[in-house]
């Protein structure tokens, strides 16, 4: 009986010791179940421990120290997420990088009470109406070592998707020191980062290299013609004026004439009236839309009659704003009760702004 017991003594011993021992344990088995009490457990005074694991040979032991710092979150998680980010697995790199955002933008990755993780491409869908609004606070400070791990994957990534994650991740998080990178990134000839970029470098404020996109407007690719018009508009590059209008006459693809002709609406001239004019009447309401806004910010008095007539026959509700939102730009201050509720809805988010 005593050699029995000396026997089951190891296994009793494993049974006991804590989880932070457990990271420790031969047997990945162990490791990664240790992880993940860890990880779930709340305590941030594991973190460094858990780090300790970031480059585990076990590739499922390295995923769950991944998950368990995201759920950690300290600012002591970020280097080793940046390590992550380098993995030799797919997967891990994509957490990692989502992992750094949400350390950023809490809700961006959601851990569930259950263990359960999704994927970044699910998950973003829910949390946001609009992906493309996802952003932080304009005055936040990034640490040194995210911005360069994101300059590398954006840059050199291994695999198209990684340098993609890296991208949105870089515009959700401002990070506007990568703008010189990202745009030379946009001439590499890879259509899904030329179109992550984009959208991204709209969220860099004072963003100072728009005419450099210009070339865009006359890609093979339809959505990155649309991905560049908008980009564009956004940040009133008034050089574009003459390509967009001609892609807006010219396309035969819907979404890059909706794209054209709101980027023109950002940045209105006399010369295009005429064109604004004839738009709000078209079949599209997302045009007519942009041809209000556009020749609202014309500020000129000869257009109220027909801006106010457009509006008084006018059934879509966006649309309806966006005349509203003309009117009040030409001087009819009363039309402020419909406008100043609108700015706050998400439907409408985009269309009431200056």
């Amino acid at each position: 009986m005593l050699v029995l017991s000396c026997l089951s003594l190891p296994g009793s011993v494993r049974a006991q010791a804590g989880p932070e021992q457990q990271l420790r344990d031969p047997d990945a088995r162990v490791r990664e179940r240790a992880a993940r009490q860890i990880g779930d457990s709340g305590n941030t005074l594991y973190v460094p421990s858990l780090a300790a694991l970031i480059q585990d040979p076990d590739e499922k032991v390295r995923m769950t120290v991944v998950r368990g710092l995201i759920r950690l979150n300290t600012d002591n998680s970020l280097s080793p997420l940046t390590t992550a980010m380098r993995d030799g697995i797919p997967e891990i790199r994509y957490q990692a990088i989502d992992g750094i955002v949400n350390h950023y933008l809490p809700g961006y990755v959601d851990t569930g009470f259950g263990g359960m993780f999704r994927s970044v491409g699910k998950q973003v869908q829910r949390l946001f109406v609009d992906n493309d609004s996802a952003a932080v606070d304009t005055d936040t400070k990034l640490d040194q070592v995210v911005v360069e791990s994101l300059r590398r994957a954006i840059t050199g990534a291994p695999d198209i998707n990684t340098r993609v994650r890296a991208a949105r991740a870089a515009g959700i998080l401002r990070a506007s020191a990568l703008a010189p990178d990202m745009t030379e990134a946009l001439f590499g000839g890879q259509v899904p980062l030329t179109e992550e970029i984009l959208r991204a470098l709209r969220k860099f404020p004072g963003y100072g290299d728009g005419g450099r996109l210009i070339f865009l407007l006359s890609y093979p690719q339809a959505s990155v013609q649309r991905e560049a018009a908008i980009t564009l508009g956004i940040f009133r590059v008034a050089e574009a004026v003459p390509d967009l209008r001609r892609l807006y006459e010219n396309s035969a693809d819907k979404e890059v004439c909706k794209a054209a002709l709101e980027a023109l609406a950002f940045m209105p001239t006399n010369e295009l009236a005429p064109v604004f004019e004839q738009a709000l009447a078209d079949r599209e309401g997302h045009n007519r839309a942009s041809a209000a806004l556009g020749l609202g910010r014309l500020k000129d008095a000869k257009h109220l009659t027909l801006i106010e007539a457009t509006r008084l026959k006018e059934k879509d509700e966006g649309v309806q704003l966006a005349l509203a939102f003309a009117l009040v730009l030409s001087g009819k201050r009363e039309l402020l009760d419909k406008l100043v509720p609108s700015l706050g809805s998400k439907f409408q988010i985009g269309r009431a702004h200056v």
